[in-house]
């Protein structure tokens, strides 16, 4: 073991532990009173010392050792000081050049009124607040639809220019200026053009394989169906294409009418459209959207897009019109179609004042939407429909235009693509070739081919003429008379013995459309089974 100075050394287990008090040499001074520590030579060698704090003197003035120099506090810290009462103003300037503290007392505290300075400065408070940050109102309604000019109440006008206020204004459709059109893109434009022919549809705009809603529609897919508004400045949202089904059956459920647009050509098409015309704007240089289908309660067509029907019990589409015959008596004409089913239903009859008939029809059935001639409907008749049928939609067409007299809905069947056989000849269904004269409608049944037009325009209108029309499919309808009861016989009903056969899996069937096809008829007779077979070939 190597020899170890007793002087020198001090890095010792026992040295470290020793408190740093007795290896501090302190050295009074003379000059100025304050006490120096010794330093150490080495840094190794410097123990660990417990910083000590530092008592200042206060001198008082009445003392004798007023001219001597006072001691200072350390400048590493600054602590307050508190210092005792003082004879005179001057002897504070003595004590270490600290900046004199004034006394005050209990007198020059006073209890203020500050009430109305609170409301100012709140009030202050307040402006300042509502100028740095903006106004946000509703989250639905600070779009950019919400400010268009043309979209105002005040201001907005049907494709015609024509206002509210106008007899003939048309709520379904909307006027576009077109220096707006103008400033759209090739898209957004297409979409304004669509929407202004359909106003009162929700669009599902097709872009690659998302469904698109914008603007309004946005709306209520975020209010209706839950989805999130997407970033931009105008209202955004959508859903992929696979999901339509589920989101147009919940929008039609809750009564809205949903437009389905789709993409008619592909960028290929587009690129060779764009050369034939030669010179193209930056609008055609879009593929081409359509609307290929409109869809409401009462004018569903079961297809890939809507697989399946939600309820088993049918929703009609009810067209009516009247005309006096006596002030007691009135004569309704009817036509009212399920479109899943494609079977029209014709009828033209007298009516009581009550209108009893015309009763017990929507009764027997349920009509999911109703189609009236606008400015040619009774009040009789609008206090019913009113009254009684307040919850369903309710459509006012205009006359020949849209409610086709029945001359020309004559004309629109017999030139239509409807009713052609392979030869391109037109073979008109013998039920209507009973009702007609050529181009003219029987007197007994004019009212009731007036109604057959308006749900051809209304089927026109939807995308759905050619499904639903050219199936060939009408009935006369024969109402029940009130005066007399009868018991019916269902002659007609399914029996087989042998289980497992069609007749009855089709009666074990709990498909909602197959149901509807084996409605009970009013005469008490299920659907014949040939009739069903031929259906489904």
């Amino acid at each position: 073991m190597s020899k170890r100075l007793s002087s020198g050394q001090s890095n010792t287990l026992l040295n470290y532990f020793q408190s740093p008090k007795a290896r501090n040499v302190k050295e009074s001074n003379p000059e100025n009173g304050v006490e120096k520590s010794e330093p150490f030579t080495n840094e190794k060698d410097s123990p660990v010392q417990a910083k000590k704090r530092k008592k200042i003197a206060i001198i008082d003035s009445d003392s004798e050792e007023e001219n001597s120099v006072p001691i200072k506090p350390t400048p590493k810290k600054k602590k307050n000081v508190k210092r005792a009462a003082s004879d005179s103003d001057g002897d504070s300037s003595d004590s270490g050049g600290k900046p004199e503290v004034k006394k005050r007392s209990l007198k020059d505290f006073t209890f203020a009124n500050t009430s109305e300075e609170s409301e100012t400065s709140s009030k202050k408070k307040e402006s300042s607040l509502k100028k740095s940050a903006p106004v946000v109102g509703d989250i639905h309604s600070n779009w950019l639809h919400n400010r268009l000019d043309f979209l105002h109440p005040d201001k907005i006008r049907d494709i015609n220019k024509r206002r509210p206020d106008d007899p003939d204004y048309d709520s379904r459709t909307l006027f576009v200026p077109q220096s707006f059109l103008d400033k759209q893109t090739p898209a957004m434009r297409q979409w304004w053009v669509l929407k202004s022919s359909h106003m009162d549809s929700v669009l599902f705009f097709k872009v690659g394989k998302f469904y698109e809603l914008y603007h309004m529609d946005a709306v209520v897919g975020v209010t209706q169906l839950g989805f999130s508004y997407m970033k931009g400045e105008f209202a955004h949202s959508g859903f992929p294409e696979s999901a339509y089904h589920k989101m147009a059956n919940a929008l039609i459920e809750k009564g809205f009418k949903v437009a389905r647009t789709e993409q008619t050509e592909t960028p290929e098409m587009m690129a060779e459209r764009c050369k034939k015309q030669g010179r193209s704007t930056k609008f055609d240089k879009v593929v081409n959207r359509e609307i290929c289908q409109i869809t409401t309660k009462a004018t569903c067509v079961y297809s890939a897009q809507l697989p399946e029907a939600m309820h088993s019990l049918p929703c009609y589409m009810l067209a009516v019109t009247e005309k006096d015959v006596t002030t007691s008596q009135r004569r309704f004409g009817i036509c009212f179609v399920d479109t899943s089913i494609g079977i029209f239903h014709m009828a033209e009859f007298d009516d009581d004042k009550h209108c009893s008939k015309l009763l017990i029809v929507c009764s027997e059935y349920p009509p999911g939407l109703i189609l009236t001639e606008k400015k040619k409907i009774s009040p009789k008749l609008k206090e019913i429909l009113n009254t009684h049928y307040k919850d369903v939609r309710k459509d006012s067409l205009a006359s020949d235009t849209q409610f086709y007299n029945a001359s020309t809905t004559i004309e629109k069947l017999m030139n239509g693509n409807y009713f052609r056989d392979k030869n391109d000849q037109v073979c008109l269904p013998q039920f209507i070739k009973n009702i007609t004269d050529g181009y003219n409608p029987k007197p007994e049944y004019e009212l009731a081919l007036k109604c057959l037009g308006a749900c051809l325009w209304y089927l026109e209108d939807s995308k759905l003429d050619i499904q639903v029309v050219s199936m060939g499919k009408f009935e006369m309808y024969q109402s029940l008379n009130i005066n007399v009861k009868e018991t019916t016989v269902r002659s007609k009903l399914f029996y087989d013995p042998v289980p497992l056969s069609l007749e009855f899996m089709i009666l074990g069937c709990e498909s909602p459309l197959l149901k509807r096809l084996t409605q009970f008829n009013p005469d008490g007779m299920y659907v014949d089974l040939s009739d069903l077979l031929l259906f489904f070939k």
